[in-house]
């Protein structure tokens, strides 16, 4: 038993390690608006294609939410990603988005 817990400990201990080597963590992101940093994969969600929309206005996501384009930073791996504050409503702090394709 002792082991089976020492083995789980570990395995924590590692993917928490593994969290701040992600590509949002290591490019030292900041929401334009605000300075702030995008932090890591442990902030940041990736949000499904399907739960975006391209507006006239910017990212509609699902939830309601509008992320205007100049609040956009382009995604290094192609999908959209949100980073939130832990506050209680889990604001953003940033959102990043693919490339748009080229015409």
């Amino acid at each position: 038993m002792r082991l089976i817990c020492l083995a789980v400990v570990s395995f924590l201990a590692a993917e928490t390690a593994l969290a701040h080597d992600h590509w949002i963590n290591n490019g030292r992101y900041k929401n334009s608006r605000t300075g702030e940093l995008c932090c890591g994969e442990q902030d940041c969600v990736k949000v499904a294609d399907q739960d975006v929309k391209a507006t006239p206005a910017g990212y509609l996501l699902t939830t309601g939410e509008l992320v205007p384009y100049n609040e956009t930073l382009k995604s290094e791996d192609g999908a959209y990603w949100r980073c939130h504050r832990f506050d209680r409503l889990k604001t953003r702090r940033c959102f990043f988005a693919p490339e748009p394709a080229s015409e």
